[in-house]
């Protein structure tokens, strides 16, 4: 331990500055990962709610179920759909690599 005393001089940048600064170079990866989570919960609750309004009708009418297992199926099929986008893109970029 020193007992050098504490100085009373500001530091080169304000916390605030010097975080930004240094998530400059992140800023486009975040924002990326942000819009990526959305585009994954949106149909995954689409699913859910019509799974659960499905079970729900079914003991009336399986006729009254219809609409709500359309609902389940079309976010499903929509999150598959994005789920398996970027492994075709990097299939194909692979695939043309190979031809050059």
């Amino acid at each position: 331990m020193t007992s050098a005393p504490i100085s009373a001089s500001s530091p080169a940048a304000p916390p605030a500055v010097w975080l930004k600064r240094s998530a400059a170079p992140w800023r486009r990866l975040t924002a990326l990962a942000g819009l990526l989570a959305v585009a994954d919960v949106v149909p995954a609750v689409g699913f859910a709610g019509g799974l659960a309004m499905t079970v729900a009708t079914f003991g009336a009418s399986p006729f009254a179920a219809l609409p709500w297992l359309l609902l389940g199926w079309v976010p499903l099929m929509g999150w598959l759909a994005w789920k398996t986008l970027p492994w075709k893109r990097v299939a194909l970029a692979i695939s043309l690599e190979d031809i050059d």
